[in-house]
């Protein structure tokens, strides 16, 4: 019965979308439960959001030209979504920021901005962030965290590639290749679960396609997304597994940003189906988990410029989603009905 439900809930969906395509109209796809905030604050570049003790911690670049570090700490009551105030760090990053806990603590990782380019490391020690780590290891763009080996890695994309260095015995270690991932231009992202060890997923592009590899402890497993290839992401990626059994899906949620949109796609039977949910963002769409039912999502809108020399800068409005997963999975059984 649950089931006939669901498929006549995405049948009206996908009537709607088909109805606002035939009358070029722009729609947004929204719910029963489903809360969208604007948080106030503006950025650059793609906000991120790591949950941490039980909290949620969002982080972003200034969009005020001096290009400083944010972070504010946000709290889900219910349906509601409570932003803490902005605490401004001295530090500031050429490209955005990254947060992941490692071992119970939480990292920040951003590129120093200077001529250097080198990774910089901080991590939060009760409510306060360290001073900044200085790595030799340099990088354009924003690099990604893990754990690997019982220690902090990083995982950062340079000229050759992307690469992955660790601290142990307090030295960070020499750079490793991450095959699989080609040469391109999109920043890493990594995603890592408690239930996997000492492994973790890195997602990357390469000619607008997303790719992604498995590190183990002992090496690499590339892991091609097939059923991907026809997707252009432009490096603007999320993924997130759902703590979540289902009959209908695995739990493997993955994102992708083009043009406005981000689509969302569900790792099923062997495959990936893409859900005819969608929410509008121009950045890499950042999401956590916050019960079996629902996510927070981290989105842009009312882009504007800033300026546009020597090279096109935009800020954009930084607002946080509290989505029901249900709604994400139900739309894809259309989908899946199709095959």
């Amino acid at each position: 019965m649950t089931r006939h439900c669901a498929a006549g809930r995405a049948l009206v969906l996908h009537f709607i979308l088909s109805l606002c395509a035939i009358f070029g109209l722009a729609f947004s796809t929204s719910a029963a439960g489903q809360t969208s905030i604007s948080t106030g604050f503006r950025t650059t570049e793609d906000p991120v959001i790591e949950r941490h003790n039980g909290r949620y911690y969002l982080a972003w670049k200034s969009a005020d030209g001096r290009d400083r570090i944010n972070v504010s700490e946000i709290t889900v009551r219910g349906n509601r979504i409570n932003v803490g105030p902005r605490i401004q760090l001295s530090s500031t990053t050429r490209a955005g920021v990254t947060l992941q806990e490692v071992n119970g603590t939480l990292y920040m990782g951003f590129i120093a901005h200077d001529r250097g380019r080198n990774i910089m490391i901080k991590e939060l020690r009760g409510s306060s962030w360290t001073r900044a780590e200085r790595l030799p290891s340099r990088s354009n763009d924003t690099p990604a965290l893990a754990g690997w080996r019982g220690n902090l890695g990083v995982i950062f994309r340079s000229s050759g590639g992307v690469f992955l260095t660790y601290k142990a015995g307090g030295r960070w270690s020499e750079s490793r290749s991450v095959p699989g991932l080609g040469r391109g231009n999109g920043r890493p992202l990594t995603y890592q679960a408690p239930s996997m060890g000492s492994s973790f997923f890195v997602f990357s592009s390469t000619d607008d396609r997303p790719r992604w590899t498995r590190v183990n402890a002992n090496g690499w497993n590339q892991q091609p997304l097939p059923e991907l290839r026809g997707v252009s992401s432009g490096g603007m990626m999320g993924y997130l597994e759902i703590n979540r059994p289902s009959e209908l899906w695995s739990g493997r949620l993955f994102a992708s940003t083009l043009r406005g949109t981000a689509n969302f796609w569900l790792y099923d039977r062997g495959t990936w189906q893409r859900s005819l949910f969608s929410v509008r963002t121009h950045t890499a769409p950042a999401m956590e988990q916050v019960d079996r039912n629902r996510i927070l999502v981290v989105t842009t809108t009312n882009r504007r410029a800033m300026r546009t020399i020597p090279s096109p800068v935009f800020s954009m409005q930084i607002n946080i989603e509290l989505l029901n997963v249900e709604d994400i999975v139900e739309s894809s059984i259309l989908t899946r009905s199709r095959r």
